[in-house]
């Protein structure tokens, strides 16, 4: 979620494919699997925040630094914009007050857009409210930090609210334009217990234009 307003949910053609086989789950994720089921019933729904896990014990020095986002999960696909979204780099810096100011550098169209936000600690570490979210025109935009180990990945779950309609989307960062299989498949079976499919589940393609050393 990204660029001077919150970001869409965006489908692009994935560097690899969710295998579609039947994997056990982690303790991490078995408490989403009766959310996921509901889900698949209300497809308008979203997942409750306090359901979703969260990363214990949370180190906000260690997440910050740049990642790039690899992966994407979401109900609401934009299909008709295939080809102008792919991999980006994201920077998160952490402010004397807790905050963090996120730069981030998406491709629109043939060039690169540098959006700047701030998210502000809510609730338990880990957890983030968009600063100043009336003036991106929504009534409640978060994220949590679901799992990392800071040095390779993260996925983050994110949340927003517009005219009444709640979005929700799951990402994958990496330290690096390259992740092994396990992170990409912790994600895959993350958004599994969100009750999404793999239509809506996603790796994107690398472009250096977006993901160059300038943030």
């Amino acid at each position: 979620m990204n660029g001077s307003s919150p970001q869409h949910f965006l489908r692009i053609s994935p560097v690899i494919q969710p295998t579609g086989r039947k994997m056990s789950l982690s303790p991490m994720w078995t408490g989403m699997i009766l959310l996921g089921s509901l889900n698949n019933n209300l497809r308008n729904s979203a997942p409750v925040l306090s359901k979703i896990p969260l990363q214990f014990d949370f180190q906000a020095k260690k997440f910050q630094g740049k990642w790039y986002v690899i992966g994407l999960a979401g109900r609401n696909i934009n299909t008709e914009s295939l080809r102008h979204y792919k991999m980006y780099a994201t920077m998160y810096q952490l402010q004397a007050d807790h905050s963090y100011r996120v730069i981030s550098n998406l491709i629109k169209g043939e060039s690169c857009d540098i959006g700047l936000r701030t998210f502000v600690p809510k609730g338990q570490p880990g957890q983030f409210a968009l600063d100043n979210f009336k003036a991106y025109g929504v009534t409640k935009y978060v994220f949590r930090v679901v799992k990392t180990n800071y040095d390779e990945f993260a996925i983050l779950f994110f949340l927003s609210v517009k005219k009444s309609k709640v979005n929700f989307m799951a990402s994958l960062y990496g330290r690096t334009k390259e992740l092994r299989s396990e992170p990409k498949e912790k994600f895959i079976e993350f958004a599994q217990a969100l009750g999404l499919s793999d239509e809506f589940l996603l790796f994107l393609h690398k472009d250096e234009k977006c993901i160059s050393d300038e943030i």
